[in-house]
């Protein structure tokens, strides 16, 4: 009796209380906890980010000349479209190992899902350009030097065999285009690239070809065989191509002409161009002197 009393007494009272955790305090040292552990977690976070962005700074993958106390792969990634074109204008060819190393840029897959984490994140800027940006800038920097820069052909050759990205591919193609024929050397390695994979690879080469317009015994027969591509734009480019080459596609009109019943306008009217160009040609030719 004496032991049923007594627990019936500590049941009663404070001292069983006293004797275990309140639930209020369970649920305060729980709530310590989880607030720890996420003020850890957002201490590494920033650990790592300012390790990054050290990292980053501290060893730069520039090695451009400077002009103006920057590195001119600055002012070609500027906001403002003016400043490349101002800028190639007076450093001229001495810019081309920059272009050429912004068309061998390619960001890894690692290196992409960093930038997207850190873009996650308001607390520090991340100035993050694409290589796909970067590629597009170089391309048009030749675009602006155009046949002076014709000593880069052999490096844009081998930029373009690597076949480091589809844009760096494309773009490299658009450089040598851009050079004209002074870029002959590069047209058995643009020649590969009809056979791509990649329909935007086909149709910047085929641009290309076309504004080198040189080697047509060889050029010709191959561009002839992309008129019948599924891609419109391929076959768009291809016209326009062969009219480049004028009088030395004379043999590719009925071919062309097929292509008047092609489904794309686009098509259509590059086609009737072609002929009317070539025809042009055909006819300055037979004209008597």
């Amino acid at each position: 009796m004496q032991t049923l009393r007594l627990r019936k007494a500590l049941l009663n009272q404070d001292v069983y209380h006293d004797g275990c955790p309140d639930n209020n305090v369970l649920l305060n040292n729980k709530a310590t906890m989880i607030s720890s552990t996420r003020f850890r977690r957002t201490l590494l976070f920033f650990a790592i980010l300012g390790g990054l962005i050290m990292f980053i700074r501290l060893f730069p993958t520039s090695h451009d000349p400077l002009y103006q106390g920057k590195p001119i792969s600055d002012w070609l990634l500027s906001e403002d479209d003016t400043q490349p074109e101002r800028i190639l204008r007076q450093v001229g060819t001495n810019a081309v190992p920059c272009l050429l190393r912004m068309l061998r840029v390619k960001d890894s897959a690692v290196k992409t899902n960093l930038m997207a984490l850190l873009h996650q994140q308001h607390f520090i800027h991340v100035n993050f350009i694409p290589a796909g940006e970067r590629n597009y800038r170089a391309a048009l920097g030749f675009g602006i030097l155009g046949p002076s820069a014709y000593a880069a052909v052999s490096n844009l050759a081998d930029i373009y065999d690597q076949r480091i990205s589809v844009e760096s591919q494309c773009l490299t193609a658009d450089s040598l285009g851009a050079i004209g024929p002074a870029a002959t050397n590069a047209i058995l390695a643009l020649l590969k690239g009809l056979n791509s994979n990649d329909a935007p690879v086909r149709w910047n080469t085929i641009w290309a070809l076309g504004q080198i317009h040189g080697e047509p015994d060889v050029v010709v027969p191959a561009l002839t065989q992309t008129l019948h591509d599924p891609e419109w734009k391929v076959r768009r480019n291809a016209a326009q191509a062969l009219a480049a080459f004028g009088l030395d596609a004379r043999n590719v009109i009925p071919t062309i002409n097929e292509l008047l019943q092609d489904t794309n306008t686009n098509v259509i009217l590059a086609a009737s161009t072609a002929m009317q160009t070539i025809d042009s040609a055909v006819a300055a030719k037979a004209s008597p002197k």
